[in-house]
């Protein structure tokens, strides 16, 4: 069991297992591990004076200046590692972000446990954004049309891997749906920049989920850091879709009342 500390002095036990997330399509998102909170993060900022921490108030204060006037290193110091899986298309917007480490499956290593991503539904082509959607189509034979595509691409595949030839060739007919998995560790500062341009509505669906599971991990492990950079470096940026806004509203709700204490 891990613990953290909150600006009042008291230590909490952290369950990692309810830090996990099931997403759309059997995505996921769990908390593997992390190191500080929102005490590491004071801590950090007043070294340089040869001070720690002082106390509820004045390093609930230190940290919203920190955010407010971008004094970004402090919160550097407060790391979180992250299993992902999603399909191998949304992994790619994620690995876009090279402040982060990644290690990553390879299908060239195993060809255990391959599964497709099969949306919940079909979303239509936006008139105005070449690269998004909007509105829903109705078209549930497309999806077993889907469906039946990836199982036929999965038989292709078993048929070359049981004639020999080898995983690196095999993997070539496994379609942009097929899952990926990999771990993301990186420092809190990084992780509220991915959460700015990932959860914006112009991100795809599946990452913008992708994005809200680690902000609200975060949240519950340095609520205070983690409100104050929502508030004076992301709310007033980012622009959320209806779908995303209404998963998020009680994450949002919880880090405004955070900033106002």
């Amino acid at each position: 069991m891990r613990t953290y500390r909150d600006l009042n002095g008291h230590v909490h036990e952290v369950n990692l297992e309810k830090m996990d997330y099931e997403g759309p399509g059997e995505m996921r998102v769990r908390l593997v591990d992390f190191m500080g909170d929102d005490a590491s993060v004071v801590e950090a900022a007043r070294v340089s004076v040869k001070r720690g921490l002082k106390g509820a108030e004045k390093d609930r204060k230190l940290i919203k200046y920190l955010a407010e006037h971008s004094h970004m290193t402090p919160f550097e110091h407060v790391v979180f590692k992250f299993y992902i899986k999603c399909p191998l298309c949304i992994a790619v917007h994620v690995l876009r972000h090279r402040t982060f480490s990644y290690n990553m499956l390879s299908r060239r290593y195993t060809s255990r446990d391959i599964t497709f991503y099969l949306p919940d539904e079909l979303r239509s082509q936006s008139q105005t954004d070449r690269q998004g959607s909007e509105g829903i189509i109705e078209a549930s034979e497309l999806l077993r049309e889907m469906k039946e595509f990836y199982e036929s691409s999965y038989r292709l595949y078993r048929k070359l891997i049981d004639a020999g030839v080898a995983r690196e060739i095999a993997r070539f007919v496994l379609p942009q749906g097929v899952f990926t998995e990999f771990y993301m560790t990186g420092n809190l500062r990084n992780y509220m920049h991915f959460v700015e341009l990932r959860l914006d509505r112009h991100a795809q669906y599946e990452v913008q989920w992708v994005a809200s599971a680690i902000l609200r991990c975060m949240y519950e492990l340095a609520p205070v850091s983690v409100s104050s950079l929502w508030w004076y470096h992301i709310k007033g940026r980012v622009e959320l879709s209806e779908r995303i806004g209404e998963l998020v509203k009680d994450l949002v709700e919880a880090m405004e009342k955070e900033v106002m204490k």
